[in-house]
């Protein structure tokens, strides 16, 4: 403890910096009761000092090479000198694949895609071969090879008889099933409207296809009437087919679906008025008939079930 005098007032006070009377500060030093020593003095005789640190000793352990008997430390696996190992724990494994493909299994992965591919490709070009938008044959083709193409896996079906509900003696009904456009069928029912054929098959049929051939020469085609609407009654379905055809003198096809059928009714509905036709070559001026003209009729199928 150090005695102070305030310079101020002159209180006593011991060991604080201000003066309890007046707030003085007061010099710690001026009192000289600081111990005055040198750094290059050695600590007197019995000196410890409190508080001090000491070096802090830190066990060190190491692991002996079982190759070499180098020490390492005991954090390593594997030897600093020699590089044998030194921890017998596991070692980390790489996680195992997803999927181990074999080269069998690769091979095998390659043909099921080639074949899928083939499967494909086969099932596009079946489409777009076997199942026209078009039903309409293209012009001066012949119709019985154009339908072949047209519809996969069918066949022309033999006619047994067709009967018409009219006709001239020298252009007869069965003109529209001999084979020719030359020869063809004119009717007698002015202008066509209600006209009738009866077609019957010598077994039962499914029908799929049937394909009317207007007259081909230009003048007749025009002069004559030709068919416009048709309704069509099969035998062994209960409601009628109705089409309509385009005013031309090339083949058309249209589609029907029948499972049995041995006898079909093909009825005219409408019809295109007959026109005057002007010879290009000549000039002469063909009057309109009054007669429904039609050269050919072919049907296209399979045995019926």
């Amino acid at each position: 403890m150090s005695e102070h005098t305030c310079t101020n007032c002159g209180a006593q006070f011991t060991d604080d910096q201000f003066c309890p009377q007046c707030g003085l500060w007061v010099d710690p030093l001026a009192d000289g009761e600081v111990e005055q020593f040198d750094l290059d003095d050695a600590p007197p005789d019995g000196y410890v000092e409190e508080g001090g640190f000491g070096v802090a000793s830190i066990p060190y352990t190491s692991l002996t090479c079982p190759s070499c008997g180098a020490a390492n430390p005991e954090t390593n696996r594997h030897c600093e000198e020699c590089g044998a190992r030194l921890s017998q724990g596991p070692l980390p494994v790489a996680p195992q694949p997803f999927l181990q493909a074999s080269a069998g299994v690769r091979a095998a992965i390659m043909i099921t895609g080639v074949l899928l591919g083939v499967l494909l490709i086969a099932w596009i070009f079946g489409a777009l071969t076997g199942d026209p938008t078009d039903d309409t044959l293209a012009d001066g083709a012949s119709s019985t090879s154009t339908t072949s193409a047209t519809i996969a896996a069918t066949q022309k079906l033999p006619v047994l008889l067709i009967t018409c509900s009219s006709e001239f003696v020298s252009l007869p009904c069965d003109n529209l099933k001999d084979g020719s456009v030359e020869t063809y069928w004119n009717d007698l029912s002015l202008k066509g409207e209600g006209a009738e054929f009866v077609i019957t098959f010598g077994t039962p049929v499914q029908l799929e296809t049937i394909v009317i051939m207007n007259v081909t020469d230009e003048a007749k085609f025009k002069r004559n009437y030709r068919i416009k609407d048709l309704e069509i009654i099969a035998d062994d379905v209960t409601s009628p087919f109705n089409f309509t055809l385009d005013d031309k003198s090339q083949p058309q096809s249209i589609r029907i679906q029948t499972l049995a059928t041995t006898e079909l009714t093909i009825r005219v509905t409408g019809v295109y008025a007959a026109e005057a036709f002007t010879d290009p070559a000549t000039g002469e001026v063909g009057i309109p008939f009054s007669e429904l003209a039609l050269a050919e009729l072919e049907f296209y199928g399979k045995p019926g079930r």
